[in-house]
């Protein structure tokens, strides 16, 4: 299911991700993103359509 990544290799990314501070911020930051940018494509339809 993981592809080429067994789980152990996805257990210690996970765990040096959980101590890494600067690694952590940069995971949330791309989650926010993410979000933002599919909130933003969600929401381009309705944009138009009221103008």
């Amino acid at each position: 299911m993981l592809g080429i990544l067994g789980k152990a290799e996805v257990d210690g990314g996970c765990a040096f991700a959980a101590i890494s501070s600067e690694i952590r911020a940069a995971i949330a930051r791309g989650i926010l993103f993410n979000l933002v940018s599919i909130a933003i494509l969600a929401l381009l339809p309705w944009l138009f359509a009221i103008r």
